[in-house]
């Protein structure tokens, strides 16, 4: 594989896998697809939206909370992520050791469904779960939010290997979801089929067909 082609496959190829997922779980949840379609509704921002006005947090909160989910339900790598311990070693917290010079690795897909830090429905599309829950303590959402983005970042990989196109892929999933949510409608061809998914290094999911209509008022102000 030439350097160009390495280049377009992992620059493109992660990407166009998560933003494929957020939208065919959004078509399988239709009260989650209909949340956020009222949330950018609501928000009537211009188009095309620039990256800082589709992240704000205060006022999109649940496109945020659409996006980690996305890409913790379907991480585009599926493999381990590996790294040779360096010298001296590693003692793991409970207690473990693991000498220097071992290879050890961690898989996005094993990491971003630990029950004991996303819940028991951790196979579950649910974007929810990065919101605060009624009564929760502020405290408590804080620190249960930093334990589950500790985890999702991960998908990006770690340390001095972190994916270098991550800040990219993540302006494209927020500008372009909201973009697709807002203007659009979408269905499933054939409801009854469900998509294929190849398993291999990048995680890819092919054979979703969805017919689209463009909306007669889109969520968006559009200059005339």
């Amino acid at each position: 594989m030439s350097s160009s082609d390495t280049q377009i496959s992992a620059g493109a190829d992660p990407t166009a896998t998560v933003q494929r997922a957020i939208i065919y779980h959004l078509i399988r949840n239709p009260p989650v697809h209909d949340k956020l379609r009222a949330e950018l509704d609501a928000a009537r921002l211009p188009f095309p939206a620039s990256y800082h006005e589709t992240r704000n947090s205060s006022k999109l909160p649940y496109l945020e909370a659409v996006i980690k989910e996305g890409l913790r339900i379907h991480p585009p790598v599926g493999m381990c992520l590996e790294r040779v311990v360096p010298s001296p070693g590693l003692e793991l917290p409970d207690g473990r050791f693991i000498p220097a010079g071992t290879t050890v690795g961690m898989n996005p897909w094993v990491v971003t469904r630990d029950r004991q830090v996303y819940g028991p429905d951790a196979d579950v599309f649910r974007p929810d779960r990065w919101l605060r829950r009624d009564g929760e303590r502020a405290d408590g959402f804080a620190e249960r939010l930093r334990r589950m983005d500790e985890l999702n970042t991960f998908v990006w990989g770690g340390g001095n290997r972190t994916c270098l196109g991550r800040f990219l892929a993540t302006t494209s999933l927020y500008k372009v979801t909201a973009a697709l949510v807002g203007r659009y409608d979408f269905a499933l061809e054939d409801p009854a089929k469900e998509w294929t998914v190849r398993r291999h290094w990048l995680v890819e999911n092919r054979d979703i067909k969805v017919r689209i209509v463009k909306r007669a008022s889109g969520a968006f102000s559009i200059p005339t």
